[in-house]
């Protein structure tokens, strides 16, 4: 090893830039996965997704409200790096459960700073909170199937 320079962290193959919590949303994912399609008119799914084609990640979040307009049901799926699922995953622990018109008050930083989030990849918690937010105002839209 040279002179002066640290021995690597042992961190796993994800590398050791990322956060405790990153890790954990990352290695144990809340609600990971698609929401299966409605069986009737009052169990429609609403659909948000947010991508940057510059750094290739992809966040999609499925929601189901309940007959009081909160989020029953919430689901994602994330494509990119560990945060990017982290983000994903973060998001919809924080939506689950909350009345759908809140979900615009879920702000990007809160989840960069609950997942420790290097300023290099903050973009991430926009991404999520996008998905989020675009799922939310689908449910909330007059065409909107309940």
């Amino acid at each position: 090893m040279a002179p002066g320079r640290s021995p690597p962290r042992a961190t796993g193959a994800v590398g050791p830039d990322f956060s405790a919590a990153v890790l954990d949303h990352f290695r144990n994912p809340r609600n990971p996965g698609r929401l299966a399609p409605a069986v009737s008119a009052g169990e429609a799914v609403s659909t948000g997704e947010a991508a940057d084609a510059a750094g290739g990640e992809l966040i999609r979040i499925q929601l189901r409200p309940d007959a009081q307009r909160r989020v029953a049901e919430i689901r994602f799926q994330a494509f990119g790096c560990p945060a990017t699922i982290a983000c994903g995953s973060l998001a919809t622990e924080l939506a689950s459960g909350r009345p759908l018109a809140e979900l615009p008050g879920i702000q990007p930083g809160e989840l960069a700073d609950r997942l420790a989030l290097p300023p290099e990849r903050r973009r991430l918690a926009e991404l999520a909170v996008r998905a989020l937010r675009a799922a939310g105002a689908g449910a909330l839209a007059p065409s909107y199937d309940r």
